[in-house]
């Protein structure tokens, strides 16, 4: 894959090593490796921030998270798939529904409902 004009491919993608960050805690250490995944783990649960510094395995250079514009896209696309909120590829947004419930399940109580499963019914 070193021919810049080649397109990749979706095995390109899925050979392609997954990128491991180092990140420092606020009292100055460097944590890592870790894998992309948990560095968004972390930013999704608050126990790290937009302004933790980050920088991927061999780069010598410490910068915040949204500095990265890797990072906070997928930060974006995660936060939006939390909150139920879609952005479609035209920029348009629409919210994300849940199927509705039929009339019988409206009206069973939850407690009946539970009972039915449990049953096999």
């Amino acid at each position: 894959m070193n021919d810049p004009t080649r397109r990749r491919t979706l095995k390109d993608l899925f050979q392609a090593p997954e990128p491991m960050w180092l990140f420092q805690t606020s009292d100055g250490r460097a944590l890592g490796p870790v894998a992309e995944p948990m560095l968004l783990k972390g930013l999704l649960r608050g126990t790290l921030s937009q302004q933790t510094l980050v920088r991927p395995v061999g780069q010598p250079q410490w910068r915040p998270i949204g500095a990265y514009t890797r990072l906070t896209r997928a930060i974006e696309r995660l936060q939006a798939r939390v909150s139920g909120v879609r952005v479609t590829r035209d920029s348009g947004i629409e919210l994300a529904t849940r199927p509705e419930a039929t009339a019988d399940e409206q009206e069973a109580p939850l407690s009946e409902r539970s009972r039915e499963r449990a049953a096999g019914e």
